[in-house]
């Protein structure tokens, strides 16, 4: 009885070292792949991310800066920070040494932006310049964010005739806008 049992289990073949090694070699080929592409995914994505951050934040600047300087009376650009800050005035200008752009409203209160790291990971600084056209009381901004770049017309709704010192007539690089 003994033969019938063990007798089928001694015929059949298993097996072989090579065979195995050959599976393995597959197996660890196909994981490799599989793991590269989702670290290649994984990195897109990040990517991407930070780029829909800086295009959101860049536009969150822009609607900001238009909001505040476009409910103004007065307005001042200039090409360099001054030192100090105003205390009765709105300003708006990106600070190098904190990497992020403030926004100062005459009630007090600043707000920042820019925060996010994905401004440095893009190499995404950003740059403002300003043009005005006299005619309309209208402020023309552009902010460059890296490869981003916002343009928009702040329509100066209040402000009193000849306000804006000094009057740009080509492009201001670099600006700090200072709005009462």
């Amino acid at each position: 009885m003994n033969d019938r049992v063990f007798r089928p289990l001694m015929n059949r073949r298993g097996f072989t070292l090579i065979e195995l090694t050959v599976v393995i070699v597959i197996v660890a080929v196909v994981m490799l792949a599989a793991y590269t592409l989702l670290q290649y995914s994984n990195l897109t994505f990040l990517s991407a991310n930070d780029r829909i951050t800086v295009q959101t934040e860049s536009r969150a600047v822009v609607n900001a800066v238009k909001e505040a300087a476009g409910t103004s009376t007065s307005l001042w650009i200039h090409t360099t920070v001054p030192s100090p800050l105003p205390t009765n005035r709105g300003y708006a200008y990106y600070d190098e040494t904190t990497e992020r752009f403030v926004l100062h409203y005459v009630d007090g209160t600043t707000k920042y932006f820019m925060t996010d790291g994905a401004f440095n990971r893009l190499n995404a600084r950003p740059n403002v310049s300003v043009l005005y056209t006299g005619d309309y009381k209208v402020l023309q901004m552009d902010l460059t964010t890296g490869p981003f770049q916002i343009m928009t017309d702040i329509y100066i709704q209040n402000m009193v005739s000849g306000t804006i010192v000094p009057v740009p007539t080509t492009a201001l690089s670099g600006v700090y806008i200072e709005f009462a």
